[in-house]
């Protein structure tokens, strides 16, 4: 297989899950090729299996059968140790709900990420500041989250996806919680991001605007891909 700088390979996903006595099949075979640099947009209704192939793709949820290849690398073959190595150096995660940590700034939050990778506190702390000014906030890197409108955070919360330089950046209904205007303003970054870093996109979401966007599209159906251009 081809080592692929962001290069995604997906073979027969299937995911399972534990509910009583009984098994519900969330993704149910799934096969895709993703690209360098492409932006993936997977649309679908809600609970058609959107939330968990990103997270099976980063490394958040074990399938239950398949595999998944990031780079040439058998993902699920990997040791613990290895594989949150990777999703700390290689993955950026954008979620609905930002997840950012209340106490902290906004320079705080974005430079986590490189803190835990080993970066020293001011190689990080440098590393966050030119990611937040990147994102449009350079008159906001002091401010608490509590202090910072919807867009903001999500903003923040892309700063902090970023701020490592992955190679994939996944997006769960990053606009999902904002406003038609505010969503736009984040779609348009992630595009732009997108194309100035290289970086490998995919971005679950109903938006069909913000689907639009991306270079390619997948529709899930229950569990199983049904539409792809």
């Amino acid at each position: 297989m081809k080592n692929e700088w962001g290069h995604v390979i997906v073979e027969g996903l299937i995911k399972t899950f534990q509910t009583g006595s009984s098994q519900v099949e969330v993704i149910k075979g799934i096969d895709l090729t993703i690209k360098r640099r492409q932006s993936l947009a997977v649309i679908g209704a809600s609970g058609v299996g959107k939330s968990t192939l990103l997270h099976i793709l980063g490394t958040l949820e074990e399938p239950t059968s398949g595999r998944v290849f990031l780079d040439g690398l058998d993902l699920y073959q990997q040791s613990p140790k290895a594989l949150a190595r990777i999703r700390n150096r290689k993955i950026g995660f954008v979620f609905q709900f930002h997840h950012l940590l209340s106490e902290f700034n906004a320079l705080e939050n974005t430079a986590m990420p490189a803190l835990i990778q080993g970066l020293s506190r001011k190689d990080a702390y440098g590393e966050a500041e030119e990611m937040l000014v990147r994102v449009g906030l350079r008159e906001r890197l002091r401010h608490r989250v509590g202090e910072l409108s919807g867009g903001e955070q999500q903003r923040v919360a892309v700063a902090r996806a970023l701020v490592v330089e992955p190679e994939l950046l996944l997006a769960d209904e990053p606009t999902g919680n904002l406003d038609s205007q505010t969503g736009r303003r984040i779609n348009e970054l992630l595009i732009q991001l997108n194309e100035e870093k290289g970086l490998t996109t995919i971005v679950a979401t109903h938006n069909l605007e913000l689907a639009s966007m991306m270079s390619s599209q997948i529709r899930l159906i229950d569990g199983r891909v049904q539409e792809e251009r």
